[in-house]
C-alpha cells in the first residue's frame, strides 16, 4: 500500500513540474512577441505633413499632420527657424487665432487651417509628435493661385432655344450669386430664385462646390442682357450679351450626293435647336419616313436608313436609289420645319430616268450613221456638178 502511494506521489510531483515548464514557455512566448511588436511599433513609427487644398490667395488653405505614435504633444513650426504656430491648441506667441487654426481629427491626426492666404503665408511649415518630426512642406515651392471667379457662354445665342452660362471659381465653398442687367438685379443666390423671375423660364444647376451652369430655356428678345455672377464677395467680368450674334432658330434640309439610280442617296438634315427629337416626312401628305431612328409604317429598313451624326445634325440614305424615290421630303426638329427638298425639280444630269437614257443612247447611234452617208451623197453631188463630164457622173447617151 505505502508503496502504491509513493508511486501516485511521484506521478503528481511529474504532473506539476510539466505544468509549470508549460507556462514559462507559454510566458517566454508572450514576452518575446510583445517585445517584436514593440520594435517594430517603434521601427515604423512616422509623422507626415500632407497639404490639403490648393494655394489661393483669399482662400482658406489647409494641411493635414498624421501620426501613428498614439498619444502625445503635437508642435506645428512656421519659417525656416521653426517658430512655433502651435503647441497643440496653444497657438504660438505673435499669431493670431483669427489667422490661424487647429483642428483635432483623432488622437492621430490634426489639421491646420490658414485663413486669407496671402504672399506672407508662402512658408516653411512642419509639424513633430512625441519628438518625431514630419517632412518638410515649403510652400515657395508649390504653385499658387489668384482667386478668380469667371463667367461663361455654353451655347449659341438661338432664339426659342435654351442657352446655358457657366460660372466657376477657385475660391472653395461659399454662396454663389447671379446677377441679371446692368443694375445688377439678383437673379440666384445660391439655389434661390429671385422673386422677379420664373422658374420655368430660369434654372441654376450646382455641378460642383466650384462651378454652377444657369438655364434660360425659351431664350428671347428680353433675355439679351448683362450677367454677371460672384462668390465669396469675389466677382466675375460682365458677360454682355447684347454684343454677341443671335441666330434665329432653324432646320435645314440637303441633298448630299447625286441622284444617281441603283446608287444610294443621302439627305442631311440640320439643326441649331439644341436636343429634341426628329422628325423625317416623305411625299406632298408629308408621311412620317422616320421619327429620329424609329421607321414610319410602310418603310422598309433595308430602303432607308438614318444615322444621327450630332445632337445638331441628322442624316438619312436613300438605299437602291430608283424613280419612286424621286419625291418631296422635309424634315423638323423641336416642332420647327425645315424646307421642302423636291427632288422632281432638282437639276442633276445623271437623274436621268434609264428608259429616257436608253431612247438617247439609240438616236445617237442613229444620227452616228445617217450622217456621214448624208455627208458623202452631198459631196458627190457637188462633184458631179463641177465636173459634168466625170467618168463616174456621165450618163449613157
Amino acid at each position: 500500500m505505502a508503496v502504491h502511494r509513493s508511486k501516485q506521489n511521484i506521478q503528481a510531483a511529474g504532473y506539476v513540474t510539466l505544468i509549470l515548464m508549460c507556462l514559462n514557455l507559454a510566458l517566454f512566448t508572450v514576452q518575446t512577441e510583445s517585445a517584436d511588436i514593440s520594435e517594430l511599433k517603434h521601427l515604423n513609427v512616422s509623422v507626415n505633413l500632407t497639404l490639403m487644398t490648393d494655394l489661393v490667395f483669399t482662400n482658406t488653405v489647409s494641411f493635414r499632420c498624421t501620426s501613428n505614435n498614439g498619444n502625445g504633444t503635437w508642435f506645428v513650426f512656421k519659417g525656416p527657424s521653426r517658430n512655433v504656430l502651435f503647441q497643440d491648441k496653444a497657438i504660438g506667441s505673435g499669431y493670431k487665432e483669427s489667422k490661424f487654426t487647429m483642428d483635432y481629427f483623432s488622437k492621430d491626426s490634426i489639421q491646420i487651417s490658414i485663413r486669407k492666404f496671402d504672399e506672407n503665408d508662402i512658408d516653411v511649415y512642419m509639424c513633430s509628435h512625441k519628438d518625431k518630426s514630419s517632412n518638410q512642406l515649403n510652400m515657395g515651392t508649390i504653385e499658387y493661385h489668384q482667386t478668380s471667379v469667371n463667367l461663361t457662354l455654353m451655347t449659341d445665342l438661338v432664339l426659342e432655344n435654351t442657352v446655358k452660362l457657366r460660372c466657376e471659381s477657385n475660391t472653395g465653398s461659399g454662396t454663389w450669386f447671379i446677377y441679371k442687367g446692368l443694375d445688377h438685379d439678383v437673379m440666384f443666390q445660391d439655389m434661390a430664385l429671385g422673386s422677379t423671375y420664373n422658374q420655368s423660364k430660369y434654372k441654376m444647376e450646382q455641378i460642383s462646390t466650384e462651378t454652377i451652369e444657369i438655364e434660360i430655356r425659351s431664350f428671347e428678345q428680353n433675355d439679351i442682357d448683362v450677367y454677371m455672377c460672384s462668390h465669396k464677395d469675389k466677382s466675375s467680368k460682365n458677360l454682355d450679351l447684347r454684343n454677341m450674334e443671335v441666330y434665329e432658330s432653324s432646320v435645314n434640309l440637303t441633298l448630299m450626293t447625286d441622284l444617281v439610280f441603283n446608287n444610294t442617296v443621302t439627305l442631311r438634315c440640320s439643326s441649331n435647336n439644341g436636343y429634341g427629337t426628329w422628325f423625317m416626312y416623305k411625299g406632298t401628305n408629308h408621311s412620317v419616313l422616320f421619327q429620329d431612328e424609329t421607321i414610319g409604317s410602310g418603310y422598309n429598313t433595308s430602303k432607308y436608313s438614318v444615322d444621327h451624326l450630332s445632337q445638331k445634325s441628322l442624316e438619312m440614305s436613300i438605299n437602291q436609289f430608283d424613280i419612286n424615290d424621286i419625291d418631296e421630303y422635309m424634315c423638323s426638329h423641336k416642332e420647327k420645319l425645315s424646307n421642302l427638298l423636291d427632288l422632281r425639280t432638282t437639276k442633276n444630269n445623271t437623274s436621268e430616268i434609264p428608259s429616257e437614257r436608253h431612247e438617247t443612247q439609240t438616236h445617237v447611234a442613229v444620227i452616228a450613221t445617217v450622217v456621214p452617208v448624208i455627208i458623202i451623197g452631198i459631196v458627190v453631188a457637188v462633184i458631179c456638178i463641177i465636173r459634168k463630164r466625170a467618168p463616174g457622173c456621165r450618163r449613157e447617151e
